[in-house]
């Protein structure tokens, strides 16, 4: 698994070999622990996910299928994932 910062507040986590219910399961465990945390203010957070039968050639394009889920979240409503989409490839 391989998590990083992407730019400002974008952070990317790409999580090889898994199934989207884990994904949602491990995107709900981030959202509980900020929503725990006592020493931060309060933050929101939106995650778009994609997965890849066959992955595409770059990081880029699985980063853009994710950023657009996320974007569309955010859309709908802060603080909620939007659902996961299977790409045709």
């Amino acid at each position: 698994d391989i998590a990083g910062r992407v730019g400002g507040d974008e952070f990317a986590i790409i999580l090889p070999n898994t199934h989207p219910r884990d994904v949602t399961a491990v995107l709900q465990r981030i959202r509980y622990r900020l929503a725990a945390r006592t020493d931060i203010p309060l933050v929101s957070a939106t995650a778009g996910f994609v997965t890849f039968r066959i992955p595409p050639g770059s990081v880029e394009e699985m980063i853009h299928a994710a950023d657009d889920l996320m974007y569309r979240g955010k859309r709908r409503s802060a603080g909620n994932s939007s659902t996961p989409r299977i790409a045709p490839r």
